[in-house]
């Protein structure tokens, strides 16, 4: 789901507060589970705005027996403001996060027929969203619960989308409404061909075979399976996504008297054998914990993200053919303003900022925009002679 979709659903629910008072509130109930699962999904469930909502009073902490009933109106009324406030609030946090753009979410949903690349790297689906879809077999409820929660708010809020230029949205099955057809083709059809990136992440099984529904013969080892391998030995379509894996490091632990122990095996051996016959396909990484998976993946998204993925503007151009990013301008304004005049390098703002940026970019941006350079320790035109001398 992109970012105006998230917006869409906040501004519903301020529309149906609108129409709530303390003498009409059957569905409020309703409206406010749907904000706060709106928030554990977009902002992750220790987003500070879960505990703004908790703060809420829709009824007075003191009355007495002859209290009536405007008494406790004027309470609730006040209540629901404050819940109208904090989800605008969110509203405008949504808008004002890195990339954020108006537009048609039509415009947003552009399928990939063909898909092509610019100068060796791959053109995403939306100029500024890179769509991730989420790929797991049944035992890894609690990792793939956190990557869909919380993978987006997290590579947002550490920064990562203002270093790479790109909002990722994370994409899964649960997206899909219930409807007919064989499941596995469902979301090949309706996600997996839409995606960018494929972020498969193993446990201790590969998953349940897929088949081909017209034969009933086995199509790939398991759903999951299936998904990654669509990324990685795609020969069908131009420029497939870009295949990501992750396998936990730790061997299933069971007792020999367990029941179950002979599946488990059985389900550990088929997953090592599969992991053996993709290692000439992919560089995958171990992990050892769900916030360790979490933190992998957004340190591996914003790197590949910068490697293989189309930038919006080339940062090879001229000094006067620029036209920086706010977050590149902001970025490289906030590094100068912390340095002195005898240490500001070219090499120094590539180290700290952005190894891709070219010196005449660097330049290009200063010239462009001095009085934005202006700062208490430094001017821009000193900034651009200084950066000058040492090119």
């Amino acid at each position: 789901m992109n970012v105006q979709e998230q917006i869409k659903l906040f501004e519903t629910l301020l529309v149906e507060l609108r129409v709530i008072n303390y003498y009409s509130k059957d569905n409020f109930d309703s409206i406010e589970g749907k904000a706060k699962m709106y928030v554990r999904k977009f902002f992750g469930d220790n987003s500070h705005y879960l505990e703004e909502f908790g703060k809420i009073r829709y009824s007075p902490m003191i009355f007495f027996g002859d209290s009536d009933d405007s008494y406790f109106a004027t309470s609730f009324n006040s209540g629901v403001k404050s819940l109208c406030n904090i989800i605008t609030i969110i509203i405008e946090d949504l808008k004002l996060s890195s990339n954020y753009e108006v537009a048609e979410i039509n415009e947003k949903k552009t399928k990939i027929t063909t898909s092509s690349t610019v100068n060796g790297k791959r053109n995403s689906i939306n100029t500024k969203e890179i769509h991730v879809l989420i790929a797991t077999p049944g035992d890894l409820i609690e990792e793939r619960e956190l990557l869909l929660n919380s993978l987006e708010s997290k590579f947002r809020r550490s920064g990562y989308e203002a270093r790479c230029g790109y909002r990722i949205i994370v994409r899964g099955w649960e997206e899909l409404a219930s409807q007919s057809g064989y499941g596995q083709d469902i979301i090949n059809n309706q996600i997996l061909s839409q995606v960018d990136i494929v972020l498969a992440a193993f446990k201790h099984k590969l998953g349940t075979p897929t088949k081909d529904i017209e034969t009933g013969v086995d199509r790939s080892k398991s759903g999951t399976a299936e998904e990654l391998l669509y990324a990685i030995r795609n020969k069908e379509v131009n420029n497939p996504p870009l295949g990501m894996a992750y396998f936990y490091i730790e061997a299933p632990k069971m007792s020999f008297d367990s029941p179950e122990l002979k599946l488990a095996m059985s389900n550990w051996e088929k997953l090592k054998a599969f992991k053996e016959e993709i290692k000439d396909d992919i560089l995958y990484k171990s992990f050892k914990s769900s916030e360790d998976l979490l933190s992998t993946c957004c340190e591996d998204l914003v790197k590949n993200i910068e490697v293989y993925f189309t930038e919006e503007k080339s940062i090879h151009k001229s000094s006067n053919e620029i036209n920086p990013t706010e977050a590149d301008l902001k970025m490289i304004t906030n590094y100068l303003d912390s340095k002195k005049f005898s240490k500001i390098t070219f090499e120094g703002i590539q180290k700290n900022i952005h190894p891709k940026f070219t010196d005449n970019y660097i330049l290009g941006v200063v010239e462009k925009f001095p009085e934005e350079i202006t700062r208490t320790k430094i001017k821009g035109e000193e900034a651009i002679q200084n950066l000058r001398r040492a090119q």
